[in-house]
């Protein structure tokens, strides 16, 4: 069987279910999309997030604090 690709909607989350999911809150989330640490896919007014950049940035700081 041939595996079709993800496509890049697919891996994009809006940014209130990003926090829900990691547990940061929705303010902080954006701070951290305003500083340039995680970025962001804009469309329109609704700010998207990359699931992998998001768990980049998890791992990142998960090492950090190691």
């Amino acid at each position: 069987m041939r595996r079709h690709p993800v496509s890049p909607s697919a891996r994009l989350i809006p940014a209130k279910k990003a926090a829900d999911e990691t547990g940061i809150a929705y303010t902080s989330l954006r701070d951290l999309v305003f500083r340039g640490e995680i970025p962001v896919v804009k469309v329109g007014r609704a700010w998207y997030l990359d699931r992998r950049d998001l768990d980049r940035w998890i791992t990142t700081r998960k090492e950090r604090l190691s």
